[in-house]
């Protein structure tokens, strides 16, 4: 069988990864704003507490459009920050009236990043997360779970055919893997030599939105499934089963393929399980589109072997 694996969140802990673009996102916007940095950090974790109040209205919002919501992920967080404060500088009624102070140094905080030359906000929110990530993986290596290469070997010897399609970029996914001695090639370098080894597909751009506007309704809340890049990804691949942690970006998409009947579409979907994760995808499964719920990779390996 085949199975398509998220890789952050599936394979990693992303929280401290999240952190650490948390940690930068302080330092860089009381840098370039001049205000205190613990105003920073108290105005972003304001910011952060409304969106994930509002989970169904924030999140990360390329282009404008909900890509995923701010309860899903903690890696989401930044982003659907920065989308609250770019609304808030550009209407202060907009916040509560208990946030009205926070909503005038917003408006300080998005002047000065756009005077550095950023696009726009979210653009400045996506540069400190990669910013971010990348000085977590050069600090520490990598967040690969504990019990990650006992993992791979085991669905490895099942017979399972894995191939990682992630956001995340090919080289630092392959990077981590071989840190923890996991074999693993990119899906360009496939080659029938009888090695055993997972696949790596990184960079699918699953958050990219195309222009369309289908959509499925779950937990009150409106996924856009129009995501070429994703649709290229699991139409080349063709898998038996996907797992991800984020339902909007991993799992939505293929429950709509699945729903409408593509022959290239997976039969079973799972949601891989964290601290993070929000009781409408993981309890209710999202309205019953994710038929497995596991909890780490050795629940996974557990589960395949009975698929």
């Amino acid at each position: 069988m085949k199975l398509l694996s998220d890789f952050d969140g599936v394979w990693t802990d992303p929280e401290p990864e999240a952190s650490a673009v948390r940690r930068l996102m302080v330092a860089r916007t009381s840098e370039l704003s001049g205000l205190a940095a613990s105003q920073v950090d108290a105005d972003l974790r304001e910011l952060a507490g409304y969106a994930l109040a509002r989970p169904a209205e924030h999140g990360w919002s390329p282009g404008g459009r909900i890509s995923a919501f701010a309860d899903e992920d903690p890696l989401i967080l930044g982003n659907a920050a920065a989308e609250v404060m770019r609304r808030w500088a550009g209407d202060a009624a907009a916040a509560p009236d208990s946030a009205r102070e926070v909503a005038a140094r917003c408006r300080v905080y998005c002047e000065a990043i756009l005077d550095e030359g950023f696009a726009s906000i979210d653009a400045y929110a996506d540069a400190v997360f990669h910013a971010g990530t990348s000085a977590f993986r050069a600090e520490h290596g990598s967040a690969l779970l504990p019990g990650a290469a006992e993992a791979a070997e085991r669905m490895l010897a099942l017979g399972v055919d894995v191939v990682v399609v992630s956001n995340s970029g090919e080289e630092k996914i392959l990077d981590w893997f071989e840190r923890a001695g996991i074999p693993a090639r990119s899906v360009h370098a496939r080659a029938d030599d009888g090695a055993r080894c997972l696949h790596v597909r990184g960079s699918a751009g699953k958050f990219v939105l195309g222009e369309g506007e289908d959509s499925i309704s779950v937990a009150e809340r409106r996924i856009l499934v129009d995501r070429p890049k994703y649709v290229a990804a699991i139409r080349a691949e063709a898998p038996d089963a996907v797992i991800g942690d984020v339902f909007s970006l991993d799992l939505a998409l293929p429950h709509a393929l699945r729903s409408r009947g593509e022959r290239w579409a997976p039969r079973t979907l799972v949601l891989a399980k964290n601290s993070y994760t929000p009781g409408w995808s993981g309890v209710e499964r999202a309205g019953g589109a994710v038929d497995h719920v596991v909890d780490g990779l050795g629940d996974l390996c557990d589960l395949l072997a009975t698929l």
